[in-house]
């Protein structure tokens, strides 16, 4: 994956057939890449549908970006704060660290409304989601 990033990178410009090859062939940072082009319109028409699938097939693949857009989604669009905290978590555990205060604030205030058992509950199933993902990888 790395690879392809220094190679779009290196590139004097932005070829998104390029990217969308990628992606097809289950390149995770192109799914990403995919997924902002689609929200920001970047190349393509703004598609919301798109971007939310390609973020969810880059998350899927453990790739920590696409993760918290994905926690984003479920914590604004589908308005559930639970799914939000779960792929916050594994945005945690992949990799993006400064999220853990946010996560933290976040599950202390559920635990003083919700109770402890839901909090654990939360880690459980982010825990399940992550050693799958890293089984795949």
């Amino acid at each position: 994956m790395e690879e392809f990033l220094n190679s779009i990178r290196s590139s004097d410009s932005f070829e998104l057939g390029k990217v969308l090859d990628a992606a097809h062939d289950g390149n995770a940072i192109a799914m990403y890449i995919v997924g902002q082009c689609s929200l920001s319109g970047t190349g393509t028409s703004i598609n919301r549908n798109v971007a939310s699938q390609q973020f969810r097939m880059a998350a899927s693949l453990g790739y920590p970006p696409a993760l918290f857009e994905v926690s984003q989604m479920y914590a604004n669009e589908n308005q559930d704060p639970l799914l939000a905290l779960v792929y916050l978590n594994l945005t945690i555990s992949f990799g993006h660290k400064e999220y853990r205060d946010f996560y933290y604030q976040q599950t202390e205030l559920l635990s003083k409304v919700a109770g402890k058992r839901l909090v654990q509950e939360i880690e459980k199933i982010a825990l399940e989601k992550n050693l799958t993902v890293k089984s795949r990888g």
